[in-house]
C-alpha cells in the first residue's frame, strides 16, 4: 500500500488582514507535517486582469529596484510572521508562474 502525505505548502501571499489568516492556516499546516512553507507574492494578483508579463518577467515593465524593494518587503513582513520557523522559502512571481502554482 502506498501512503501519500504532505510534502510542501505554497501559500500566495497577500499582505491583507485576509491575507494573514490564510498565513497562519498555511504555517500551521507545514508545521503540522513538519514541511516546507513556500510564499508566493504576485505584484499583480494572478487573478486579476494585467498585462502579460511573459515567462520569467521579461516583459515586466516594473524597474529592478522596485522589485528587490518590493521582495524585501515581503521578505520582512512574513519573516516576522513565521516566528522560529524556518523551513520557508520565498519566490517573488514577476514572471507567468501561474502555471507552475
Amino acid at each position: 500500500m502506498t501512503r501519500t502525505g504532505v510534502t510542501g505548502v505554497g501559500f500566495c501571499a497577500r499582505m491583507t488582514p485576509v491575507g494573514d489568516w490564510a498565513f497562519d492556516f498555511a504555517l500551521d499546516l507545514a508545521r503540522h507535517h513538519e514541511t516546507q512553507l513556500d510564499i508566493f507574492f504576485f505584484p499583480s494578483l494572478p487573478c486579476e486582469p494585467h498585462p502579460s508579463r511573459g515567462r520569467k518577467g521579461e516583459l515586466l515593465v516594473m524597474p529592478e529596484g522596485e522589485r528587490i524593494s518590493l521582495e524585501k518587503d515581503v521578505r520582512f513582513y512574513y519573516d516576522e510572521k513565521l516566528g522560529d520557523y524556518e523551513s520557508a522559502g520565498f519566490r517573488l512571481c514577476d514572471g507567468n508562474e501561474e502555471p507552475e502554482l
